[in-house]
């Protein structure tokens, strides 16, 4: 995804290099491509921090379904034995729903979304615009005032995209919590 990233917008650049007969050593892109990908890098990295956690293969809650079992399986051989009445497994059942339809009703909604094509309404639309036919207004040469459109054109598609994954990354740490919690009821009520 990164690398991706990195890739197509120093593509871009040598398009346009080419495009406007302005040749560039290759060591030239090979430090724009390795900006690019640092720049990616950090952005990724600091976008993940607060959903992460630092055991990859250990749920949210903290410790994974194995454990869960093996905490109600001690707490049964010491002598724990709760019985549940009708209204504690009536509102189990309640969360068990609960947390199963917002898990599905998130994970649909993170299905919905594209992040390389960005949900922008006709007002964004008419901003970009507006901010790229600016930028072209620049003084110099015809050539240069055609890559600053385009590149503040580039800046803020880029800009939507990256707005698109971090919702869609945020609506799959929702569905994950969500069935991790009914996943959490459901031994509730299998081992209380």
């Amino acid at each position: 995804m990164i690398i991706t990233q990195s890739i197509i917008l120093t593509l871009t650049l040598v398009v346009v290099h080419i495009f406007f007969k302005q040749t560039r050593k290759p060591l030239f892109y090979l430090v724009i491509f390795a900006l690019m990908l640092l720049i990616n890098f950090a952005f990724s990295k600091a976008e993940a921090l607060p959903f992460n956690d630092s055991y990859e293969n250990e749920s949210i809650l903290g410790f994974n379904s194995h454990a869960r079992e093996d905490i109600f399986n001690n707490l049964h051989l010491l002598g724990y034995n709760a019985v549940l009445t009708r209204d504690e497994k009536r509102t189990y059942q309640e969360k068990i729903a609960f947390h199963q339809s917002n898990a599905e009703r998130t994970l649909q909604d993170a299905k919905n979304k594209c992040w390389w094509i960005p949900n922008t309404d006709y007002r964004e639309k008419a901003k970009y615009c507006f901010t790229a036919a600016v930028s072209a207004v620049s003084m110099g040469t015809p050539q240069s005032r055609i890559v600053a459109g385009i590149s503040s054109m580039l800046i803020c598609y880029g800009i939507d995209c990256q707005e698109e994954w971090h919702y869609i990354k945020n609506k799959l740490y929702w569905s994950e919590y969500h069935y991790e919690m009914m996943e959490f009821y459901q031994d509730v009520l299998r081992y209380g």
